[in-house]
């Protein structure tokens, strides 16, 4: 049995299911890692599951870039704060530090202003692409479990096959067994004890020749 992924988004019933429950992000729980122990991802759902990763990275690279952000606007607010109380009359050179550092804020304005956009689109599409992975995740589970449990079935009737047939080869071994048992002791009162061993060392040598020796009569 072949396993293939869907291509199609999640679907109405998959989407109703999942709805109002919160799912972790996938790939950083190792118990999610551990359904793939045993056959391995699907090329596919790695795709997804790298798709997810970059949304991730992507968040992880706003928030530190926002955070240096702050720090670096706060460093210079507090040279403005500072130049301007210490500043007294038309001193150009402080007036042009001034200005520069107003540049310098408003263009950390707009980048954190960006980066706030992303923080804002990025959980979106970062729950998008968990959700995608976690259908594909359902999908291949329930694969696993048909297919294995349709190999426990195929399994089982082997094993009761051969019980079956190891019951009747035991039958057919106690029963040769017992024949054989019954003819040496009717051949014992037939033909007597010695010459029994006399026969018994005879056919014990006939049975010990090399193959394609010449069969008795039947």
């Amino acid at each position: 049995m072949e396993y293939r992924i869907k291509d199609s988004a999640a679907e109405p019933d998959f989407a109703r299911a999942v709805e109002g429950n919160t799912v972790s992000i996938l790939p950083l729980d190792q118990k999610w890692h551990r359904l793939f122990a045993v056959e391995g991802k699907p090329k596919k759902l790695q795709e997804q599951e790298k798709q997810v990763k970059t949304w991730l990275a992507a968040q992880g690279r706003a928030q530190q870039e926002l955070k240096e952000l702050k720090k670096l606007k706060a460093t210079l607010m507090d040279n403005i704060v500072q130049n301007m109380d210490g500043t007294e009359g038309n001193d150009q050179r402080q007036e042009r530090k001034l200005s520069e550092n107003r540049r310098l804020i408003d263009e950390i304005n707009e980048k954190m202003t960006a980066c706030e956009d992303t923080l804002l689109e990025v959980p979106r599409m970062l729950k998008e692409a968990n959700d995608r992975l976690l259908e594909m995740t359902v999908e291949y589970c329930y694969f696993r479990l048909r297919a294995n449990a349709a190999a426990v079935e195929e399994i089982g009737e082997w094993i009761t096959r051969m019980r079956m047939e190891l019951k009747r080869q035991i039958i057919r071994k106690q029963t040769a067994e017992a024949n054989n048992r019954e003819i040496y002791a009717y051949m014992h009162d037939v033909f007597g004890a010695g010459m029994l061993d006399i026969l018994d060392v005879r056919y014990q040598e006939e049975d010990e020749t090399p193959e394609g020796g010449q069969e008795p009569e039947r």
